[in-house]
């Protein structure tokens, strides 16, 4: 067993630690991001919009694979309904995946070709996030996403799945759903949240802890002294 070779033992999060360890010690190590890349800017939010041809759209986004853990299928059907209440609705994906192909026939069969763009991987994430209005991720499960803490740190407002851990809230800005009930809830209720005054909260991510060069310097001085002490 690899335990019998194990020294120290790391976690993102309190549930994934249990769950992965049980009784066993172990460490939380955060989810950091970069908040000098991961932050609110009007500049970078109006340039990406005018690229993509949405400047005058509700433009609602995502990042993460096109698997089965990620729901892809029950987030055309949201992003469905949205289109239904809202004309002006329009949706990015940021990612890629095995159920690409799927995905894409979902699309067509609902007519939402230009209205659902799948734009693969991207290396400037943070840029997307700028031009989004808000962000879902109704998962069917998760650990602790990085992702929420990216789209917090740039002042985004979040619906996402209940099965995702509460702790993932950094800033206020997370509203907790069940990805049982109809996709026509999500649409309402994003449609009631997503006209909200937008501001950067790289700083707040910063003071909760979750801020790559904290978490470095943490893992750093961890080993140091462990180091020290042996």
């Amino acid at each position: 067993r690899l335990d019998k070779y194990v020294t120290d033992r790391f976690a993102c999060s309190d549930e994934a630690g249990k769950w992965m360890f049980g009784d066993r010690e172990y460490k939380v190590i955060k989810n950091a991001v970069d908040t000098s890349v991961f932050f609110y800017n009007m500049k970078t939010r109006e340039k990406v919009r005018k690229e993509l041809g949405l400047d005058d759209k509700l433009l609602v986004g995502t990042v993460g694979r096109l698997s089965e853990q990620k729901n892809p299928f029950y987030i055309v059907e949201i992003i469905n309904k949205l289109c239904q209440i809202n004309e002006n609705i329009r949706f990015i994906h940021i990612g890629d995946g095995e159920l690409k192909e799927k995905v894409k026939e979902k699309i067509e069969e609902y007519s939402l070709r230009d209205k659902y763009l799948l734009l693969g991987l991207q290396k400037n994430v943070s840029d997307y996030m700028n031009a989004m209005d808000y962000f879902i991720l109704p998962s069917k499960f998760e650990g602790f996403p990085i992702v929420l803490v990216e789209a917090q740190a740039t002042g985004l407002h979040c619906m996402v799945s209940d099965n995702i851990t509460n702790s993932c809230d950094l800033t206020g800005n997370i509203e907790f759903l069940s990805t049982d009930i109809q996709p026509q809830e999500w649409a309402e209720r994003i449609l009631n949240d997503i006209k909200y005054n937008r501001e950067d909260c790289s700083k707040k991510i910063i003071e909760e802890g979750y801020d790559i060069n904290c978490i470095s310097e943490e893992i750093q001085k961890f080993f140091l002294t462990r180091k020290n002490n042996e």
